[in-house]
């Protein structure tokens, strides 16, 4: 049963002004704690700090800890404690005692309600369908990375607490909708959105598609469950046996639910095999691929062996286990895990498509994310040749050219040019021995064209070479961000 009642907008905006007005946010709460994330506040018996109304509502809300109803005399008004137990957020035991029945989590300036981790007692106890917490480094991750440029309808699968639908309709969405396959969740969305006043949003229930049946959108975003298991966990935890399941409907479904020029994101676990694993995205959209621009931008990677050695720990039979998913992984020809974020594209118009892998580094963002997906569509959609030769390129911000020399009849020769960049994402590889020469005239003064003709001059490139072959090669480097262009300069990269 969810512990939370839908109350009347009264009450909802009683209890978000009262919160509002205690503080209770993540500047807040971090300038009294030290913390990766706000759920390891449950592991820190007390919060340093004054014993006010912020150091309360993080003892019930955040520690789950039960507190004499006399603390609250003095630190929440009567109205205010009565709007609480009213809409279920707090609730008496049979002793007397006052506690938080859901982690609220402040995140993103929204209030966000989700299943505790524990009863009031301290007892460790999660039922299959909770609703998983909006502060979860994965959901952070997320949030941070998926891009925020205007979408007219915007649908997440998988919604759990909403948190992720709230950001969409507060930043860029102009109607939500937040599905999700169990009705708790949808519950928990609903009662989110009252909380936070979000008046765009609708939340819904239904496996993946099936409560949107016959509607479209142009940004569909899922957070998916993607740890494999062979046995039933946690709703918000199984992504099948290989993780990829639950990921794998949410881009099947997009021939049929993704408009024109609409854009996909779904952060989740891939795995490289014989195919790499961007490949296999482009496999699982059909007969309709041909349709679909697919990036892939990868966090980091782990090999099976390492992977599910993790996995199996927690495991009873762990030996078993492992040899099992071993046995899984050389039947499947897995190569490699990767924590990835998948970008699908439906083009708008008659062009090739693109298929693209990167690689996060720290400075990365979901700007850089959206700088590719727009360069790469802008490439696709014109001649090199023509989009690039009039351009007047000069090297990307932060990239380093380095050179390996060796010692040879008394002197030192460079033998190795090497180019390296962290944004918009790492990326690095050896250059040619003419290579520098170009990256040094590409300051911004000169046109492609006008360098091509250079290099050409002084015999640094063979005399056969065409326009439009160079300009690709200027193209590639633009998309790999050692290069910029005017048109599509570099966001500005995070320090």
């Amino acid at each position: 049963m969810v512990p939370l009642h839908l109350g009347s907008a009264a009450e909802f905006s009683t209890a978000r002004a009262f919160l509002q007005q205690a503080g209770y946010n993540e500047t807040n709460i971090r300038a009294r704690v030290r913390c990766d994330s706000l759920l390891q506040l449950a592991e820190i018996p007390v919060i340093p700090g004054p014993a006010d109304t912020l150091q309360l509502l993080v003892k019930l809300f955040l520690q789950g800890t039960a507190c004499a109803l006399a603390e609250t005399e003095g630190r929440i008004p009567e109205d205010v404690l009565t709007t609480f137990l009213s809409l279920g957020l707090l609730s008496l035991t049979d002793s007397g005692s006052i506690y938080g029945t859901v982690l609220l989590t402040p995140t993103e300036n929204f209030f966000c309600a989700s299943d505790r981790f524990t009863t009031p007692e301290g007892e460790q106890r999660l039922i299959d369908e909770a609703v998983y917490p909006s502060s979860s480094p994965p959901t952070q991750r997320f949030l941070h990375f998926v891009p925020r440029d205007p979408a007219r309808s915007v649908l997440e699968i998988g919604s759990g607490s909403g948190v992720c639908s709230l950001v969409a309709a507060r930043d860029y969405g102009e109607q939500v909708w937040a599905s999700d396959i169990t009705q708790r969740s949808a519950e928990f969305a609903e009662f989110n959105r009252q909380l936070n006043g979000i008046q765009n949003m609708t939340s819904l229930q239904g496996d993946m598609y099936a409560a949107v049946e016959g509607m479209t959108f142009d940004r569909i975003i899922a957070h998916p469950p993607y740890v494999p298991v062979r046995k039933k966990k946690w709703v918000f935890y199984d992504g099948g046996e290989d993780g990829e399941a639950i990921s794998r409907r949410v881009i099947e479904g997009l021939p049929r639910f993704l408009e024109p020029g609409g854009r996909c994101y779904c952060k989740t676990l891939g795995s490289d095999r014989e195919i790499p694993f961007e490949q296999r995205v482009r496999q699982w959209l059909g007969e309709a691929q041909q349709e679909f621009d697919v990036l892939v931008v990868q966090w980091d990677e782990k090999s099976p062996t390492h992977f599910f050695g993790e996995l199996s720990l927690d495991s009873e039979d762990s030996k078993e286990d492992f040899a099992n998913w071993m046995q899984f992984t050389k039947s499947n020809n897995i190569r490699a895990f990767c924590n990835v974020l998948i970008a699908v594209q439906r083009r708008a118009s008659e062009r090739p498509v693109f298929t693209v892998r990167r690689y996060f580094s720290a400075k990365s963002d979901r700007a850089s994310v959206q700088w590719l997906l727009n360069w790469q569509t802008a490439a696709m959609q014109q001649d090199p040749a023509a989009a690039i030769l009039n351009c007047r390129p000069r090297a990307g911000r932060g990239v380093q050219l380095s050179f390996k020399h060796q010692h040879r009849d008394g002197q030192w020769t460079p033998v190795e040019f090497r180019i390296e960049t962290e944004y918009p994402f790492a990326n690095d590889g050896l250059l040619e021995h003419w290579m520098p020469t170009l990256f040094n005239y590409c300051n911004g003064s000169q046109t492609t064209e006008e360098i091509f003709a250079r290099l050409k001059a002084e015999k640094l490139i063979h005399e056969a070479t065409a326009p439009k072959a160079f300009a690709e090669m200027v193209s590639a480097f633009v998309a790999r961000g050692f290069l910029e262009v005017d048109s599509f300069s570099l966001p500005a990269a995070k320090e």
